[in-house]
C-alpha cells in the first residue's frame, strides 16, 4: 500500500513539473513568433505577409517549438514547481526532498528532452493554449 501511495505522489510531482514547463514553453510563444515573423522584422504594411497574425497559435507552436523549448528558464520553471509542490500535504517531505535533488540536477535535466518528452510536452502545451482559450 505504501508503494503504491509513493507511485501516485511520484506522479503528481511529474505532472506538476510537465505542467510548469509546458506553461513556461507558452508564456515564450508571443515574443518568438513576433521575432521570427518576417512581417514584423521589415515593417511591412501587409497583415498577409505577418505569419504572426495569419497563423493560428497552434501553427506557431508547431513551427517554433524548438524555439520556445530553448528559450524556457529551467531555473524559473523550478523555482514555480518547487512553491507550488512545496505547499502539498499529501507528499511525504522524504520523497519531495529526493524528487528535488532529481531535477536539480543538470545531467537529469539534459538527459530528459527526449524526442518522447518533447512531444508530451508539445501536446501539453497546446492543451494550455485551449485552456487559456476556453478561460481568458
Amino acid at each position: 500500500m505504501k508503494k503504491k501511495m509513493e507511485q501516485h505522489q511520484v506522479l503528481l510531482l511529474d505532472s506538476y513539473f510537465d505542467f510548469m514547463y509546458a506553461r513556461n514553453i507558452l508564456s515564450k510563444k508571443r515574443d518568438i513568433v513576433t521575432k521570427m515573423c518576417y512581417g514584423c522584422t521589415v515593417d511591412h504594411p501587409s497583415q498577409v505577409h505577418h505569419t504572426c497574425l495569419m497563423d493560428s497559435d497552434e501553427q506557431h507552436i508547431d513551427t517554433y517549438f524548438e524555439v520556445m523549448l530553448e528559450a524556457v528558464n529551467e531555473e524559473e520553471v523550478l523555482r514555480q514547481w518547487s512553491t507550488a509542490v512545496d505547499t502539498l500535504e499529501d507528499i511525504s517531505p522524504e520523497l519531495l526532498a529526493f524528487y528535488k535533488l532529481k531535477l536539480y540536477c543538470d545531467d537529469w535535466m539534459a538527459t530528459m528532452k527526449t524526442n518522447k518528452w518533447k512531444d508530451k510536452m508539445k501536446i501539453m502545451t497546446k492543451k494550455l493554449l485551449q485552456l487559456d482559450r476556453r478561460f481568458n
